[in-house]
């Protein structure tokens, strides 16, 4: 392996490192294939002189911090982005947004347990997966709480219509292309099993789009009321469904993500933590926050907020960590 093929190699496995090649004056052929396919920082001819060398490490190292307050700063504006988004789209559709919220638990909670690579991928998927209702009826999306049983075959094809719609949105954001991917497949779930395990982009859209598939399953289920034991026992026995790792391992985390002790509170008892048992209404039905969410602060301004103007039915129904 030439030095070009190496640094090569280290570009695509490490792309944020800062590449310095070494070689002689009369290898020009060797610097230009460095540059057009190595993206080299720097080359230093043979021979070289000490001073060259000490300057050239110097400079590296103030391009590699330059580049990663860059990194940082895009990071940050693009969480910040993130935040306002989700924050727009919990006022618009309280309804959607919570079982986001809810599928964003249940994702995130299989992922660590079982160490999953990407899990980025995987979480931000189950936040943002359903996003698209936005453009739906909100008849629609109240029917559709409880899964497609309550719907027409009509009303099924235009719910679904929602991970396309939040694909086209998302496909051109930096960051979110894969993302997308994931989404616009959440209701064509395919079969896995351990050799779809590898980084690849497909790989990646395989198990993400399983992951939204199965924590879709087990949140319209619950709502149903059902069970939790019989809801995983009913996913164990479908395994061209339900990848059993994922299902084992939500069982064993389940503890983690939902539940607690269910208490009756007034809205000054209200603490970020808790997670709401019941939708929060104003005096006139109107849905202010869905069940489901963990308790906010902003949250809680914003129940606030509701009860100066409309006044919200107490007492609220919480569920409090024990």
């Amino acid at each position: 392996m030439d030095g070009v093929t190496l640094l090569k190699q280290i570009s695509e496995l490490y792309p944020h490192t800062i590449r310095v090649l070494l070689l002689s004056i009369k290898d020009k052929d060797i610097a230009v294939s460095a540059v057009n396919e190595s993206r080299i920082y720097k080359f230093i001819a043979k021979p070289m002189k000490r001073d060259d060398i000490i300057k050239t490490i110097t400079d590296s190292v103030e391009q590699y911090n330059v580049s990663l307050a860059e990194r940082s700063i895009l990071d940050e504006t693009f969480h910040a982005s993130m935040k306002i988004i989700l924050e727009i789209f919990g006022v618009s559709d309280p309804v959607s947004y919570s079982r986001s919220n809810r599928m964003y638990r249940f994702v995130r909670g299989i992922s660590k347990d079982m160490d999953l690579h990407n899990q980025w991928d995987y979480n931000t998927s189950a936040l943002l997966s359903q996003i698209g209702c936005v453009s739906l009826p909100d008849t629609l999306v109240q029917k559709s709480i409880y899964g497609f049983k309550r719907l027409n075959d009509e009303e099924i094809k235009q719910y679904k219509s929602h991970a396309e719609y939040a694909a086209n949105l998302l496909k051109n954001v930096p960051k979110l292309e894969s993302i997308s991917e994931i989404i616009r497949c959440q209701f064509d779930a395919p079969y896995i099993d351990e050799n779809d395990f590898v980084d690849d982009q497909s790989s990646i859209k395989k198990i993400g789009t399983h992951l939204l598939h199965l924590s879709y399953y087990y949140d319209v289920e619950r709502l149903n009321n059902e069970n939790h034991k019989s809801i995983i026992d009913a996913m164990l026995n479908d395994p061209l469904q339900f990848y059993t790792p994922f299902v084992k391992s939500l069982d064993t985390t389940f503890v983690g993500q939902i539940g607690g002790k269910r208490q009756r509170v007034n809205l000054e008892d209200l603490v970020p933590g808790m997670t709401l048992a019941e939708n929060v209404r104003t005096e006139k039905g109107v849905l202010v926050v869905a069940q489901g969410l963990e308790i906010t602060q902003n949250m809680i301004k914003r129940i606030i907020a509701f009860h100066s103007s409309q006044g919200i039915r107490m007492p609220l129904i919480v569920y409090v960590a024990t």
